[in-house]
């Protein structure tokens, strides 16, 4: 079954023209291994969590399950992108999370740029199950349940409106909004973010089942062939027409 989705989706990315971006895809099956050039690790070498397996969409799956996390802790994602949208570090971006959280009380951070996990993260669940930042939150995600989460970056206007985050539960738009700091502000890159931390324990509890990084905005569109969790990224079934294809074999 994997291998028929996988073709279908290959062939409607090359079909329409998909952008062949750097994007870095993080497995978990057993280690922080990723198919791009992206690197994990642990921040400031404070290990955690452990890899275990979970049926996500109903199929098996390599996982790394996380307590909820300390200003000591997080995974570092150093992103080797360079920098774009017009300024001097990444603008445009989009980061997903397959992802289930243990407990929808409480806020849980996705994302933090300081390098240091010295301020307030940048991207929350909230209380109410809501995903986004700054008092602006969309859509849903309950307990113990497994959602494919992206969000997409356009600080510099590409897309849509400049400053723009664009916030998609399972390949759906729940909301946008217009951020408070622009090109080369908050949430443009140095050279490593974190994820999964916040700096006064504004954490949840969860599981991962993958992890991408993608140096440029997707839009609505491209957002919707991504589906829900544990389905293969069409940025990366365009990577595979050019010279993947034993990706094919991987397991998911």
């Amino acid at each position: 079954m994997k291998l028929k989705i996988t073709m279908v989706l290959l062939a409607v990315a090359l079909a329409t023209g998909w952008a062949f971006a750097a994007v870095s895809v993080f497995e978990f099956d057993g280690d922080f291994s990723s198919t791009g050039p992206a690197q994990m690790s642990f921040f400031q070498g404070n290990s955690f969590g452990s890899f275990g397996t979970d049926i996500v969409n109903g199929a098996p799956s390599g996982v790394f399950n996380f307590p909820a996390l300390t200003q000591s802790q997080g995974l570092m994602v150093t992103h080797n992108a360079p920098p774009n949208g017009g300024g001097d570090y990444p603008n445009q971006y989009t980061l997903g999370f397959d992802i289930k959280w243990v407990n929808a009380s409480g806020y849980a951070s996705f994302f933090q740029t300081n390098l240091n996990n010295a301020n307030d993260g940048d991207l929350f669940r909230n209380g109410s199950g809501g995903i986004g930042i700054s008092g602006t939150y969309h859509g849903t995600m309950l307990s113990d349940t497994w959602y494919r989460v992206m969000f997409s970056f356009d600080l510099a206007g590409e897309i849509g409106p400049a400053k723009t985050l664009y916030k998609y539960i399972d390949g759906s738009l729940v909301g946008s909004q217009v951020l408070p700091a622009g090109i080369d502000g908050r949430w443009a890159l140095d050279p490593y973010f974190l994820i999964l931390t916040d700096e006064d324990g504004e954490t949840n509890a969860g599981s991962i089942s993958r992890f991408w990084f993608e140096d440029r905005a997707i839009t609505g569109a491209e957002a919707a062939m991504y589906g829900g969790p544990n389905i293969p990224e069409p940025a990366t079934l365009a990577l595979l027409g050019i010279g993947l294809l034993p990706m094919l074999k991987r397991r998911k």
